[in-house]
């Protein structure tokens, strides 16, 4: 299988086939799917001296790991409202100091590869989609007044989500 017609298979740095299992193999552990997720924990085992075998239905990044626009922030999309409520505030506290060791992680794995097709850049993005009356939507100038980057609104009808 490849990957759809889409912006991240354009820019992909790197196209790479690579064998399928053709039959037995000695590992020490069996990673099944080669997203973030999975090629992560496979490239911590053989960190510690294990031999990992990672097996992946389609190609390497095929489902949303390969399409999430490589944006790292630390939180969750939930909220930190919402966790402190389930989990409590110092649970809530702790997970989100865990999610910034995760960027660190990140960071520190582009590093220690030499990952140069990464080219990280430092800062935040954050995008709310907001529903409500059309009456009540904020305005580019209203937004502007609070925001010290440049931002575009579309209108209901250039967007097709409104």
């Amino acid at each position: 299988m490849s990957y759809p017609d889409t912006y991240y298979k354009r820019t992909i740095a790197e196209d790479r086939s690579r064998s399928s299992l053709s039959g037995p193999e000695d590992c020490d552990a069996v990673v099944i799917g080669a997203g973030l997720a999975g090629l992560t924990t496979a490239l911590q085992l053989v960190r510690a001296g294990q031999k990992a075998v990672v097996l992946e239905a389609e190609i390497v990044g095929f489902g949303a790991s390969g399409r999430n626009g490589g944006f790292v922030a630390p939180g969750f999309a939930t909220g930190s409202d919402d966790i402190a409520r389930t989990a409590g505030k110092d649970a809530a506290k702790k997970l989100f100091h865990l999610s910034t060791e995760g960027v660190e992680f990140i960071r520190d794995t582009i590093r220690d590869l030499n990952i140069e097709s990464a080219a990280p850049q430092p800062g935040i993005t954050s995008v709310f989609a907001m529903m409500m009356p059309r009456r009540s939507r904020p305005t580019a100038s209203s937004c502007s007044k609070t925001t010290t980057t440049n931002l575009t609104i579309s209108t209901p009808s250039r967007c097709g989500r409104c």
